[in-house]
């Protein structure tokens, strides 16, 4: 969702300008140039009227110009520059009459066209024009407006209206508001009891997510009998059939399955692995055999695991995957940031470049048994899906020692057995007992850590050793 395309032109340059400066702590002024296409004069005079707008604004920073660079320098302490620049954002909001427009329709959906220029002081024929400008911006959710019988009208399912609602409160109400409309709606969504059992076991953007998902439940207009036709009619209805509320929340198989998407933690590690059993088991269910086969695929083309299905990791895969490609299918477009807050990073990224590209040639090349169209909006968020299930895989190790009392062949006998049937990502031989998950030895000995396990194996050639083995191993990386 881009909330700036609401802002201005000349205001949108600013905000990108104020957005690289203060994200970096000096930049060339060629830099600049060739960012934003300005030449040396247009980019100086967008510096101008920046700094003009932060002194009108009151907001403790300065755009410096020294030796071909430019500097932002704060007059106040302790101000992250992502809080500078939501609060730029939010000055720049208010100023636009697109935005002023759109605000009116987060609470209504139908207003007549004289009240709506009486309120925002317009003429009716610039109603038209601000009318015409809003839209591009409501497509991305689905949505219009459209003008009959002199009222203004918010067209669109139920669906998309509750989302665009919740998206655009969730950025307003993120931080306090120096706009007195806004900070009055945003202390009801922070006072909201409904929340408060969820207070220490959340963190504050999650917080923050359920505020904003009980304000629009409680402060606009929901049709909640439209919520549940709409998702009766989809396909990704099997799925909401069982997701259960829990206390404090709603009962209702649309609100559910918005909030599972949207706050995951209010599903436990537990309750993912028994829905992706439950999945697995519905073949007519056509998104969750997409996910099977697209996890088996993945399984199988990165070697997560011999044995899937005896792996917790899977089934929670399983139920995550299903409920983001149920996500597009219903919504139809790709928001990647409802996903991925803190897990998925740049950095991330590029610390595991090989690992990023290998699964866009998966993306790519997977074709599924069951019909599927590949959409290129959807593509992003399913890659980004995929990349976290394998590196939550790469990143579990186990660490093995294998002691037969200095027999170094029969050591090495054993490792090189255990190396053709293990993953070697997950699995690492190490000679330091001391770091050790499990110990293999052909002798007993007295463990005093609780966190390694000890397997005696006196004879590794003996039927059903090689099943006691992997199976212990198994277990080690379930916990």
């Amino acid at each position: 969702m881009l909330m700036t395309q609401l802002i201005k032109k000349n205001e949108q340059i600013k905000l990108d300008l104020f957005t690289r400066i203060v994200n970096s702590p000096m930049i060339e002024s060629e830099t600049l140039q060739t960012q934003l296409s300005l030449s040396k004069n247009r980019l100086y005079h967008f510096v101008l009227q920046l700094n003009r707008d932060l002194a009108i604004y009151q907001i403790p920073i300065t755009i410096n110009y020294k030796e071909n660079k430019y500097i932002a320098e704060k007059s106040e302490k302790g101000h992250h520059p992502s809080l500078l620049i939501y609060e730029l954002i939010q000055h720049y909001l208010n100023a636009s009459a697109m935005f002023q427009l759109t605000y009116l329709f987060l609470h209504e959906e139908q207003i007549p066209i004289t009240d709506i220029a009486n309120k925002l002081l317009f003429s009716q024929s610039h109603t038209y024009y601000v009318v015409r400008q809003v839209n591009p911006f409501l497509t991305q959710f689905n949505l219009r407006l459209s003008v009959a019988n002199k009222n203004v009208y918010l067209d669109g399912r139920a669906a998309d209206i509750f989302i665009f609602r919740f998206l655009v409160f969730s950025f307003l109400f993120f931080y306090r508001s120096a706009y007195p409309a806004i900070e009055s709606e945003r202390q009801k969504s922070v006072a909201n009891e409904k929340t408060l059992p969820y207070a220490k076991q959340m963190t504050y953007s999650e917080l923050h997510s359920l505020n904003s998902f009980f304000y629009v439940l409680e402060h606009t207009p929901t049709d909640l009998d439209r919520l549940t036709e709409e998702l009766h009619c989809s396909s990704v209805f099997p799925l909401t059939t069982l997701l259960k509320a829990k206390e404090n929340e709603p009962d209702h198989a649309f609100l559910l399955f918005f909030l599972r998407i949207f706050i995951p933690r209010l599903c436990s590690f537990e309750e993912m692995i028994r829905l992706g059993e439950q999945l697995e088991t519905m073949i007519d269910f056509d998104l969750a055999m997409l996910a099977k086969q697209m996890l088996d695929a993945i399984f199988e083309a990165f070697t997560l695991e011999s044995l899937p299905r005896l792996y917790k990791n899977y089934y929670a895969s399983l139920y995550i995957l299903t409920l983001h490609l149920s996500y597009i299918q219903f919504f139809g477009h790709d928001l990647k940031n409802i996903f991925y807050s803190q897990a998925l990073t740049t950095k991330s990224i590029q610390t595991h470049a090989a690992l990023y590209e290998q699964l866009v040639d998966f993306y790519d090349q997977f074709q599924p048994a069951v019909p599927w169209s590949k959409k290129e909006e959807s593509k992003q968020v399913l890659i980004d899906t995929l990349y976290l299930i394998v590196l939550g895989e790469h990143q579990q190790k186990v660490m093995i020692y294998i002691d037969f009392g200095g027999n170094i062949v029969a050591e090495l006998a054993l490792k090189r057995k255990l190396m053709k049937i293990l993953n070697p990502d997950t699995f690492i031989f190490t000679t330091d007992d001391t770091i050790a998950d499990v110990i293999i030895a052909n002798y007993v000995a007295p463990i005093e850590r609780p966190d390694t396990t000890f397997l005696l194996v006196e004879n590794f050639n003996e039927a059903g050793t090689w099943k006691a083995i992997y199976t212990h191993l198994l277990q080690l990386v379930k916990e």
